[in-house]
């Protein structure tokens, strides 16, 4: 017989999530959070009157003495002291330099007393006379270094020349040996005939072969399939 279990059927109750009241509970006070900031701004709209402000009378203030009125006097500045006095030396200055001018303008002769003196005669000088010797001028020792030194960097120069002459003259004929031998090995020589030894056919010392007649199994195979 077919085995079939038996399995006791249950109904699935439902039941209400575990947070369901934890989110109830948090509706709930952001509900009363909003309501109380609701209120407060409806607060915060009423008009409130200020209050009157008391006109009651003031205490009288205290007597003072009045102050005497200014006298109008005329400046005494120092710019204007500075001023007068500089003019002062000004005006000064100029007279002194008219005066000045007007005695240059005055002409007063002198006596001729030159042409009573005797005439100037220069005395002779006491130093002994120049002698003139060979001198040796910087310019002309200096003409004759510099010839020198031409002189003997001419002489480099042409040394130089003639080794670089050498070296020319050594690698053209370095090249010209290269060349000669390089022609010389591109010349074809052909090789001898090689010789070789004659070839001696023997006879072969393997017997001949016998014929026999094959060996077929085909009852054995026909078995096989059997």
């Amino acid at each position: 017989m077919e085995f079939k279990p038996e399995l006791p059927h249950q109904a699935t109750a439902p039941a209400p999530f575990s947070f369901e009241q934890r989110n109830k509970e948090a509706l709930a006070k952001k509900e009363k959070k909003i309501q109380e900031m609701l209120e407060e701004e409806k607060k915060a709209r009423e008009f409130k009157a200020q209050p009157l402000r008391s006109f009651s009378p003031q205490p009288l203030l205290p007597s003072t003495s009045r102050l005497q009125a200014t006298k109008f006097e005329p400046f005494n500045l120092e710019t204007e002291n500075r001023g007068s006095v500089k003019a002062e030396k000004w005006l000064n200055s100029v007279q002194q330099e008219l005066e000045e001018e007007k005695k240059k303008v005055v002409f007063k002769s002198h006596s001729a007393n030159v042409l009573y003196k005797p005439a100037f005669v220069p005395k002779k000088s006491l130093k002994p006379a120049t002698v003139c010797d060979n001198v040796v001028l910087n310019s002309d020792k200096r003409a004759q270094e510099r010839a020198i030194y031409e002189m003997q960097k001419h002489e480099k120069e042409m040394e130089e020349e003639a080794i670089l002459r050498q070296r020319e003259e050594e690698r053209e004929e370095e090249e010209r040996r290269n060349i000669a031998m390089l022609r010389q090995q591109m010349v074809h020589k052909a090789n001898p005939i090689a010789r070789f030894k004659g070839v001696q056919i023997l006879p072969s010392e393997k017997p001949l072969t016998e014929a026999h007649s094959p060996a077929w199994h085909t009852r054995s195979r026909s078995n096989i399939r059997i």
